[in-house]
């Protein structure tokens, strides 16, 4: 295989310090060591910010980042996602980069590193348990629950490779989650106890003795035995017969590399691994279910089992995306970009009521022209938005320029009634409104009927027009 050029933005020196707790050495990183395409190197108002934030698992400290969407009110209310990283990954690699472009669409989202692994606490390190990461997905979901601006009836869940398959276990029983999604599901109980594609069923009872020897080790206060523990070089993974691997090493070592992240995993976890099922018990997920994964994934066979035992779940679908494999759906533009369009009309769908959401719209839109934020009335504004006042009809740039000078200054608008018709990606928003206003220097009261037209573009609803109709009788 070709090696690749980084394309990891944003990446920087982590600190080896030692665990005051623990004693082991851990990775402390600064909040912006993100390495994927596109990553925020900096909070910047109006666009999405990241936010570092810890908890606890019991006496464990877990490490987390919030993304929040662009404009982000916390006295406004969002749907939230909790994502889940694949097996050896960290929130820093493609946990981040769907957090980032799913808060570009309107929600906030948790990506968290699992427990005993990446920047998390917990010894030994690399412990890779079912029952730990199903219970990440359970806190991560009590923590953004209290974050402010979020609606807890409208949180969604989404995992990635192992942290799928550990997602739609948690689904089953965790019904907070309304909305279930994997990308790239892989079922790390099947693949630990048979290998890859069944390729070491014949070594079952040696890895198990092996399992149980390092469990024996451990108790008595040995060494912490690993598997996966080797150091592999591009010509040791060009040899390799599955993508999944070959691919995963180019990624994981080279492009997307990062010091918290590692393919080993202590080899007493075998005991719990190789008895789990990720696709066991799969009618009881009565969720909306979408799985999503690349047609030319090796590792599709999982994805494919777990979605025709999922006999209960509401509109599921399965989303190929053409020409994909599964590390590819980690990173490649075009790939990702099409997970994300299906994600996120998934979530719309699943977690978002429109008419609500065009309501709680318009309301901010009257407070952003109170405040005259023309910054974020700019991108709110369809390009070839109209206005229509009782003296004159104009497009979008003179609007702006109107609300910026304060020619016209939109002060206060009580509003009365609200209707609304929603059309596909179009939706008309009827408002009875008291409007409290400046113009050339007078303030005046007056009722009007206000007709606001909104069109969806790139998952993001616009002001195509809006027009004020004075009441004779209010």
């Amino acid at each position: 295989m070709k090696k690749i050029t980084s394309i990891a933005t944003s990446v920087m020196l982590a600190i080896n310090i030692a665990d005051a707790q623990t004693g082991q050495k851990t990775y402390q990183q600064n909040p912006w060591t993100l390495v994927y395409e596109g990553a925020i190197t900096e909070n910047v108002k109006g666009k999405v910010n990241i936010h570092p934030v810890t908890y606890k698992i019991k006496d464990i400290a877990i490490v987390a980042n919030v993304y929040t969407p662009p404009n982000f009110d916390d006295a406004q209310k969002y749907p939230a996602i909790v994502i889940a990283h694949p097996n050896g990954g960290v929130k820093e690699q493609v946990a981040g980069l769907y957090a980032q472009r799913l808060a570009e669409q309107g929600f906030i989202t948790i990506t968290a590193d699992a427990a005993y692994q990446g920047g998390s606490g917990g010894t030994p390190r690399n412990v890779d348990k079912p029952a730990n990461r199903i219970e990440d997905i359970h806190a991560m979901g009590d923590f953004i629950s209290r974050y402010k601006g979020v609606d807890t009836a409208k949180l969604g869940l989404l995992g990635i490779c192992g942290g799928g398959g550990y997602s739609l276990k948690a689904a089953q029983t965790d019904k907070r989650f309304k909305a279930i999604a994997t990308v790239s599901m892989f079922n790390s109980g099947v693949v630990r106890r048979n290998g890859f594609m069944n390729s070491q069923i014949a070594t079952i009872e040696d890895r198990l003795k092996q399992a149980s020897e390092a469990r024996a080790l451990e108790a008595a206060g040995g060494e912490v035995r690993y598997a996966a523990d080797a150091k592999w070089t591009d010509e040791m993974a060009d040899k390799m017969p599955f993508d999944l691997y070959r691919e995963g090493h180019y990624y994981y070592n080279r492009t997307h590399a990062h010091p918290n992240s590692t393919f080993r995993y202590t080899m007493s976890s075998l005991l719990d691994l190789m008895a789990w099922d990720a696709s066991t018990n799969m009618d009881l997920l009565n969720q909306p279910l979408l799985m999503i994964a690349g047609s030319k994934a090796d590792t599709y066979y999982m994805t494919d089992e777990a979605f025709g035992k999922a006999s209960n779940a509401k509109n599921k679908e399965l989303f190929l995306i053409n020409g994909a494999t599964h590390i590819e759906t980690y990173w490649k533009p075009e790939y990702v970009s099409q997970a994300v369009n299906k994600l996120v009309n998934f979530y719309q769908a699943n977690l978002k009521n429109v008419e609500q959401e065009l309501i709680e719209l318009s309301k901010q839109k009257w407070q952003w022209m109170a405040d005259k934020n023309t910054d974020i009335l700019a991108d709110f504004f369809h390009e070839k938005s109209v206005f229509v006042h009782m003296g004159g009809t104009w497009g979008k740039d003179r609007e702006l320029e109107i609300i910026k000078s304060g020619g016209i200054h939109y002060k206060k608008a009580d509003i009365h009634e609200v209707s609304m018709n929603v059309m596909g990606n179009t939706a008309i928003l009827l408002n009875k409104i008291t409007l409290l206003a400046v113009v050339g220097g007078n303030e005046v009261t007056n009722p009007f009927m206000v007709t606001e037209v909104y069109m969806k573009k790139g998952g993001k609803w616009k002001l195509g027009s809006l027009s004020f109709t004075k009441l004779l009788n209010p």
